[in-house]
């Protein structure tokens, strides 16, 4: 069985898998995922969810790879976003059996390599770029492609469409503006007053909600409806405005919606949301 390593903090790793085997209509593909909120964004697609606890140290994570290999004989893995996996797993591992592949993103290069141990990198037989990504990066990608074998695919079928005739009635008084973030609780706090701030200003009476995976944690600081969900199509089409920060996920699926969309980047450790920011506004 072939291998889709989606190991990263966020959940644009496990979307973007899905999205990448729908396109490509692969079969026979276990998806590698270290997050529990992952679990309803894949179904049904075959998936495994490693603790997160397996990664914090390159020891730990190398033995995690190499019981992927042993347990599944991939004859193909597809890495996602790192090339040597989140903290260098995949270094020196299952060059000999297996061809490589790499599905990516925008990635601060120069950070992530001081990771990596001194080890090679796996060598990719074709690296499929899902998004605009600096000069710096591309020729990082080329070095370690065969033949510079690097592809551009669009990784995104948008959310729905604004034209959409039936419609799910929501529970919010109308209108409404919704704040869709899965991080920590003092960005959705930032967002959250950069939506009241906003409202103030233009003098606007509005509820705001939130589409959060942790419903509970959140309610008790911000007023308004928290909902736990999954398919967001029918909040998007029916809010006013929809405030995001600037992950993979949100920026490419609410093309369509950007001129109701606010967003604001936030630091991320291997991701630049403030490039991706810039790129969207460009």
């Amino acid at each position: 069985m072939d291998i889709y390593y989606a190991v990263g903090s966020g959940l644009g790793h496990a979307n973007r898998a899905r999205l990448f085997i729908e396109k490509l209509q692969l079969s026979n593909i276990l998806v590698i995922v270290n997050s529990q909120y992952a679990k309803k964004l894949l179904e049904p697609i075959p998936h495994k969810i490693i603790p997160i606890s397996c990664f914090s140290k390159l020891e730990t994570a190398r033995h995690e790879a190499q019981k992927i290999i042993g347990q599944h004989k991939p004859e193909k893995v597809y890495l996602d976003t790192f090339p040597g996996g989140i903290v260098g797993e995949w270094c020196g591992i299952g060059a000999e059996t297996i061809h490589f592949y790499l599905v990516s993103r925008i990635l601060k290069v120069e950070i992530y390599k001081k990771i990596l141990p001194d080890l090679r990198l796996p060598t990719f037989k074709k690296i499929f770029i899902s998004e605009k990504i600096s000069d710096a990066q591309y020729q990082y990608l080329k070095c370690i492609s065969v033949e510079n074998s690097l592809i551009d695919i669009s990784l995104t079928h948008g959310l729905t469409s604004k034209n959409k005739a039936t419609q799910i009635r929501l529970d919010i008084q109308q209108p409404f503006w919704l704040i869709i973030h899965s991080g920590n609780i003092e960005e959705c706090l930032t967002l959250y007053q950069h939506a009241l701030d906003l409202a103030k200003l233009h003098n606007k009476i509005v509820e705001i909600c939130f589409v959060h995976p942790q419903p509970k944690s959140l309610s008790r600081y911000v007023e308004g409806k928290v909902f736990q969900d999954w398919h967001l199509k029918d909040f998007v089409v029916q809010a006013e405005k929809i405030f995001t920060a600037c992950g993979y996920n949100l920026m490419h699926e609410l093309k369509e919606f950007r001129d109701k969309q606010v967003f604001i980047p936030f630091f991320r450790k291997y991701d630049d949301q403030f490039l991706r920011a810039k790129y969207f506004r460009a």
